[in-house]
């Protein structure tokens, strides 16, 4: 197998089959362990170093560093806007409950979008019973919400020497 770029992955993350890498994911989100959530993402590196000597390897991992900082910031952001601004997000979640009850003409998507910028991490929260891993039996899983893959099928896990991580 490729390098694979999970430093900074506490031993301690669960992640043994598909749906412990999804439960794992939840947990962070409601410890508020959000900077962690890059650990869960494998990108394979090509052995491949760059005119600057620079490695693959090593620019998946600062891209997985400023991850973590920008999902830190966002958690920390929303949150913020949350709590000085209780009636405006109010507003924005019943008008994102109007948009969702028309999905089929927003494209499926419905309020999907105000949802995420009003909770980054809430759709995990609230959706977590509808999500599922199927163990595809060849070190894949397909990640599908109410038995339907998740945006087409892009969205995947696979299987490391770290254990499941999403792809």
């Amino acid at each position: 197998m490729g390098i694979a770029v999970l430093a900074g992955c506490e031993p301690n993350l669960e992640t043994g089959t598909p749906e412990a890498t999804l439960d794992t994911a939840l947990r962070l989100v409601e410890e508020g362990q959000i900077r962690r959530l890059p650990s869960l993402v494998h990108l394979e590196a090509r052995p491949v170093t760059y005119a600057d000597g620079v490695t693959e390897a090593s620019a998946i991992e600062d891209v997985r560093t400023k991850l973590a900082d920008m999902l830190e910031q966002l958690s920390r952001v929303s949150g913020k806007l949350r709590d000085r601004f209780p009636e405006d997000f109010a507003a924005e979640g019943e008008a994102a409950e109007a948009i969702a009850a028309r999905a089929d003409e927003f494209g499926g998507f419905g309020g999907r979008v105000s949802e995420v910028l009003l909770d980054p991490f809430g759709f995990l929260r609230e959706q977590r019973d509808r999500l599922e891993a199927f163990d595809l039996g060849d070190g894949t899983a397909a990640l599908s919400l109410d038995e339907e893959p998740i945006a087409g099928g892009l969205v995947s896990m696979v299987e490391t020497d770290e254990g499941w991580r999403f792809t």
